[in-house]
């Protein structure tokens, strides 16, 4: 297996500025080849891995277009990226995930949670002064009564961003972040007509991020990890200061709250997210999102104490690895059965299968390369194969299906697994090109098998352990792979754990 892990110039040697070294000695600990990435470097071959994990890419907001086209190029041929290109698309444009989320939560504060209220302007719309759209915000809710942000729908860090206000301290405090109210029409249009452009967001101003600061919840998956807390103040994006929050110190209602968006993007995009970092205000009734991150998360695992950190890095590698085998899992039947594949994302879903799957398709490709000097014989498995992947991998999937699968379950799998190889070597394989291939084979199974007698059986102990045949050359190299790689298969299935509920 081979994954890389794609980042931002600069972060490619080992820093402790992200987490993305930790992740990597932690793959690695694994057996897994790791190569931490340029993004922006086109002389890499992309195809070559088996796993993209795009983690601190923190220059992306600024090259949008190009990021897209690589996003495209990773997914060349098979899908690659974790999280998946459909997420990061989506989470890349504020506007896109923002408007989803507005209309499945509201962005009225509430107990149970809210979305900050949230305007797009894009380039070339008709649209009123923002005199007149900002009055007749006023109007429509009093959250809009107080200063107002305006930034890019794509942008990190706070680049562009700024809060228009009439107070005149701020103003002078800090005029590259505060501007008067008389200046965001200007503001706007400058924002609104560079090339590439997708547009602006107005929000009204949150006081919470000035008085308990952002607090930011990482899950992995589905399943909440930790919490940090950025120093309270606008535009705060220090991140040695950010500090670990215990659960129970989140402000009321935010991992609830937390839990219900994730639970959201999970039943909407299945099988694309591995980690999110969810941004949050306390606000006067409830907690308020701002940000769902899934593109380039800092996920402040660094933040954490040694012994919470090692864990949470073990999590987060095994989510990578898991993804990673479905990502394998998903390419072998998309190859093998192309727009009929999606009948069987049961099976992608159970990755205590993945082996077996990988296993079928890896001998039946061996088998296929072994006959390549066997021209019959070759297209006969040719025509032959399709029908024993199919019937291996009906089995699979019926079995994924189960919610509840029992021993008798595992022994029914077992059993199909062994009627599609008899069948597939009974109608290919067992068969010799020749009758002086057969009297060749047969020559050397006598000699052989008379050789292993003499340790008293020995010998025909361990090749049954080993192929799942009591002698030696009793079948054809091709049909013996096949014979070989179903035993172990059999074994496998045997004394693994695969009586488990199926995943949703």
């Amino acid at each position: 297996m081979k994954i890389a892990i794609a980042v931002k110039k600069g972060l490619t040697s080992p820093t402790n500025a992200t987490d993305d070294w930790l992740l990597k000695s932690a793959l690695e600990s694994h057996g897994i080849q790791v190569d931490v990435i340029d993004w922006q470097d086109d002389a890499i071959n992309l195809t070559q891995y088996d796993a993209i994990v795009v983690t601190s890419t923190w220059n992306a907001s600024s090259f949008p277009d190009e990021f897209l086209a690589w996003i495209d190029r990773c997914d060349e041929g098979r899908k690659r990226l974790i999280n998946s290109a459909e997420i990061l698309k989506l989470s890349l444009n504020k506007d896109q995930y923002l408007n989803l989320l507005l209309e499945q939560f509201g962005a009225t504060d509430s107990p149970e949670g809210s979305i900050t209220p949230s305007i797009f302007i894009k380039p070339g719309d008709k649209r009123p002064s923002f005199t007149e759209q900002l009055t007749a915000l006023k109007e429509a809710d009093p959250v809009w009564s107080h200063d107002i942000v305006i930034k890019p729908i794509i942008s990190a860090d706070g680049n562009n961003t700024y809060i228009f206000t009439d107070n005149p301290i701020l103003l002078k405090k800090n005029p590259k972040m505060y501007r008067a109210f008389s200046q965001a029409e200007q503001c706007i249009n400058e924002l609104l007509t560079p090339k590439g452009t997708r547009g602006i967001i107005i929000q009204p101003f949150i006081p919470a991020v000035e008085k308990s600061g952002e607090y930011q919840l990482v899950f992995i998956d589905e399943q909440f990890s930790h919490a940090t807390v950025k120093p309270r103040g606008f535009k705060n994006n220090d991140t040695v200061t950010r500090t670990t929050v215990p659960i129970d110190e989140l402000p009321a209602g935010m991992l609830a709250f937390a839990q219900n968006i994730m639970s959201f993007y999970f039943r909407n995009y299945p099988d694309s997210i591995t980690r999110t970092r969810l941004d949050f205000f306390a606000g006067d009734k409830g907690p308020i999102l701002c940000e769902a991150e899934m593109v380039e998360p800092n996920t402040n695992i660094r933040r954490l104490a040694s012994s919470e950190q090692n864990l949470v890095i073990e999590k987060y590698t095994t989510s990578i690895i898991n993804h990673t085998l479905q990502l394998n899992a998903m390419a072998v039947l998309e190859d093998i059965f192309k727009k009929d594949s999606t009948d069987y994302l049961p099976l992608t879903k159970r990755p205590e299968l993945y082996p077996a799957i990988m296993k079928i398709y890896h001998t039946h490709h061996d088998i296929l390369s072994n006959l390549a000097n066997a021209k019959a014989k070759h297209k006969l498995a040719m025509t032959h194969a399709p029908t024993y992947l199919k019937a291996c991998f009906d089995a699979l999937n019926t079995f994924a299906k189960m919610n509840y699968p029992q021993e008798q379950d595992k022994k029914l799998l077992i059993e199909s697994l062994e009627q599609a190889k008899a069948r597939y070597s009974k109608s290919v394989l067992s068969q010799d090109q020749s009758t002086v291939s057969k009297l060749m084979r047969w020559m050397l199974k006598g000699v052989v098998n008379f050789i292993a007698s003499l340790t008293l059986g020995a010998a025909h102990y361990i090749n049954y352990q080993k192929t799942g045949t009591a002698t030696f050359f009793a079948n054809t190299a091709s049909d013996n792979k096949l014979k070989q790689s179903h035993h172990e298969l059999k074994k496998e299935l045997e004394n693994n754990s695969i009586l488990t509920t199926r995943k949703s």
